[in-house]
């Protein structure tokens, strides 16, 4: 039995937060989806509170099940055959999630940075170091995510603060005027129902310790995502107004562009392409995590580890990406659109725990008795392996013996 490594509370609200911070921070979508104006600001902070309710079935589960696995939850709730094919739905989940979010990156890099490279040195480029990381396990993926993070949160506000001289107020001007109370509501659940990353709080809350707040942990999570959330969608309207920043493929690079005008800003704009580089990297590897533990679990073979699942999943995206028909930069909009992405997003997300939830209802009695007996089992493993470890310590901790020098004998 491999020993559970610890992470901290702030190292997973960074990697769900930074996590969530990539897909606006490469496309924005808040400011194309209803209302479509100068409201967008508005949508956000709407689509926080949404964001939050959504999310509670998930945070009860995780609350109620703590030092269960989300593999382990699924199959007590609902027994082994069902909550195995649960599992496998959020393993399909994250893989769709990990092939969406490297087909845009490669997209986005083949387009407007290293045109010139083939499309497989591109990918490759990308699942060397993420696939690397991920096989390494989750305390090296929470220790890159606190490593990353703040860079990227750090660049975002700093390209806020160059750009505060070229901002008009009057592009958010008249606020509220232009959008009724439902586009405001209707484009802030779309929005919300984007917001996967409570999975990843679901897989690496497992590895908090029993006296770190899980519900703390996630409002950190939601505090650095929305914040800087809310920050680029000021920033692109300020600068670019409403009807520009929309029309935009990339709308917050684009500001990035064309904030400031020296020489020195213009090389501090390579700064923006590192920060989202970097990020987009760490939400690979967080979802190649995810894909790879969740796999591991519902094979359930002690000698195959998430660590053996990284390889071929990486090696599966990378097959993927090379249909034609995946290549293009409209099928990549329209599985990011309104009509895909948030649909699947909340069928896992809300859907899925809601349906366990009503299950444990209808089982507590023998799911909270299978509960108890699964976490006593799991305490007894871990004092039998802490044993077991300290007493490798105590004999290597042993004075060796010192060799006695040979005694003189005497001729008879």
């Amino acid at each position: 039995m491999t020993k559970k490594p610890y992470i901290t509370s702030i190292q997973v609200a960074a990697i769900s937060g930074g996590s969530a911070l990539m897909f606006p921070y490469t496309f924005l979508p808040v400011l194309r989806v209803t209302p479509a104006n100068q409201d967008a600001w508005l949508v956000v902070l709407l689509s926080l509170l949404y964001m939050i309710l959504f999310n509670v079935p998930i945070l009860l589960l995780i609350n109620k099940f703590r030092g269960l696995n989300a593999v382990e939850i699924m199959e007590t709730v609902m027994g082994k055959p069902a909550g195995k094919a649960s599992a496998f739905l959020l393993f399909m989940f994250a893989m769709f999630c990990f092939f969406s979010c490297m087909q845009a990156m490669s997209i986005y890099l083949k387009l407007y940075i290293i045109a010139e490279t083939p499309l497989w040195v591109i990918i490759m480029f990308l699942l060397i170091p993420l696939t690397y990381a991920s096989m390494k396990g989750a305390g090296v993926v929470a220790r890159l995510g606190v490593t990353v993070v703040p860079f990227v949160v750090l660049t975002i506000v700093a390209f806020f603060i160059m750009g505060i001289k070229d901002m008009e107020i009057a592009n958010l001007m008249p606020i509220g005027a232009d959008s009724s109370f439902l586009d405001l509501n209707y484009g802030a659940i779309l929005t919300a129902a984007r917001f996967s990353e409570i999975i990843v709080l679901a897989v690496f809350s497992y590895y908090l310790k029993d006296d770190v707040s899980i519900n703390g942990t996630y409002f950190k999570s939601i505090l650095i995502f929305g914040s800087t959330f809310l920050l680029m969608t000021l920033a692109t309207l300020l600068l670019m107004g409403s009807g520009v920043a929309k029309l935009q493929n990339n709308p917050f690079l684009s500001y990035a562009r064309q904030v400031g005008g020296g020489e020195i800003l213009q090389r501090v704009q390579a700064l923006n392409i590192f920060s989202w580089f970097g990020g987009s990297i760490l939400k690979l590897t967080i979802y190649n995590y995810i894909a790879s533990f969740i796999l591991s679990k519902i094979v359930g073979s002690n000698k195959l580890k998430p660590k053996h699942y990284a390889i071929p999943l990486s090696l599966i995206a990378f097959i993927l990406t090379f249909i034609p028909v995946m290549r293009k930069m409209s099928t990549l909009h329209y599985i990011n659109s309104e009509l895909i992405f948030p649909s699947i997003v909340f069928s896992v997300v809300v859907v899925l725990p809601v349906i366990i939830l009503i299950v444990y209802l209808f089982r507590y009695k023998a799911v909270n008795k299978a509960t108890t007996d699964l976490l006593n089992a799991k305490k007894q493993q871990e004092e039998q392996q802490n044993m077991e470890e300290s007493n490798v310590q105590s004999v290597a901790n042993q004075p060796q013996p010192q060799p006695q020098p040979p005694t003189a004998q005497n001729d008879p």
